[in-house]
This record gives structure tokens, sequence and C-alpha cells, in this order.
């Protein structure tokens, strides 16, 4: 009897000098004070904002969810679309002239590193919308000027690959693919609405 209670008093002692550690890093300041100070709150999400010249990050805040600015590359420029993938993991800035500058996201806190081999061509000029599926596994790019849809594939490190455009009846005003990735709806205005199937991101 006396050997299983100094067994279940080992047990006892292993378990705490592994639960301990937790406790502190979750209670902060545990330990030293009857009435820990709580952790400030952790932002609900991110935001990407663009203009012509500028790109912009922030953490958005919980309480009250305004924005707290997060880190750019110096070099991040602006663009006339913006997308990104359902996962958080990658932000794509589409520029008018046919370029598409790609940006890794920081899960920690938001901030933005540049993909490698970004900028990525073929895009297109006079471009203004650009779309992921909800895997982020492929972008498209509906060129209105020369009436295509230029797609791309999404690498694991979230490089770009230019695929075969497709033509359009009419020049392309967006697109916007349906929750289960497998169709790509280009509106065209008054021609209608193109519908491409979507088979290993191509169209």
């Amino acid at each position: 009897m006396q050997r299983g209670k100094r067994e279940r008093t080992t047990q006892l002692w292993r378990f705490l000098s592994l639960a301990g550690p937790a406790v502190c890093l979750f209670l902060v300041g545990c330990g030293s004070s009857s009435s820990p100070t709580p952790p400030p709150p952790q932002p609900i999400g991110h935001a990407y904002v663009i203009t012509a010249s500028n790109l912009y990050g922030n953490a958005i805040v919980a309480s009250n969810g305004g924005f707290t600015t997060v880190g750019v590359p110096s070099t991040a420029g602006g663009g006339a679309g913006i997308a990104s993938n359902a996962q958080g993991n990658y932000v794509y800035v589409l520029t008018s002239n046919g370029t598409i500058s790609g940006y890794a996201i920081s899960h920690s806190d938001g901030s933005l590193t540049a993909i490698a081999g970004s900028p990525f061509g073929g895009a297109g000029v006079g471009v203004a919308f650009i779309t992921m599926d909800a895997a982020g596994k492929y972008l498209f790019v509906p060129v209105s000027q020369d009436s295509v849809v230029v797609p791309y594939t999404i690498s694991s490190t979230g490089a770009l690959t230019l695929g075969l455009e497709v033509p359009t009846p009419a020049p392309p005003l967006t697109a916007t693919v349906d929750p289960l990735d497998r169709f790509l709806y280009v509106p065209m205005g008054s021609a209608g609405t193109q519908l491409f199937q979507i088979t290993g991101g191509a169209l």
C-alpha cells in the first residue's frame, strides 16, 4: 500500500513538472500575483489594402475592429487588384502593367515577405482584377483589353506558374470561383457570363 502511494506521488510530481510551464505560459505573470494582468487581446485577423502607389498591411483589433499597422516590404508598391487565399498564407497584388507581386503572410504578426521570384509576369496590360480559388491553388486574371482569362498555378512556396490563357466572347470584367473550386464565372456585362470548368488549374 505504501509503495503504491509513493508511485502515485511520483507520477503526480511528473505531471505537475510538465503541466506547470504550460499553465504559466497561458496565465501571464503567474505565480507572483493574486490578480495577474490579462494578456493584450490578439488580433482577429489581418487586412491588406492597396492604392495606386502603396500596399498597406493591418492587424484587425478584436475590441473595436480598428487597424494597427503591420510590416510590409519597403519595395512593395500599389496596384489595381489584390487577392488572398482562404488559408491566409499569401497575398497577391496585380499591377496595370501586367505583373503580379506575391507576398507570404506571417501567421504570427501578419507581416508580409516577398515570395521568391516575385513579381511574376504575363497578366496582360490594363488589367484591374484578380481572383483565387478557396484552396489557394490557382489564380485567375480576366484581361479586358485582350478578351482573355489568364490562369496561374500556385506552388507550395507561393510562386506562380503561368498557364494557357483562354479567350472570352467579350471583354471580361471580373471573375469568381465557386465555393467548391470547380468552375470560374466571368461576367462580361451585357454579353452575359462565360462559364469555365477548372481542371488542374486549366480552363
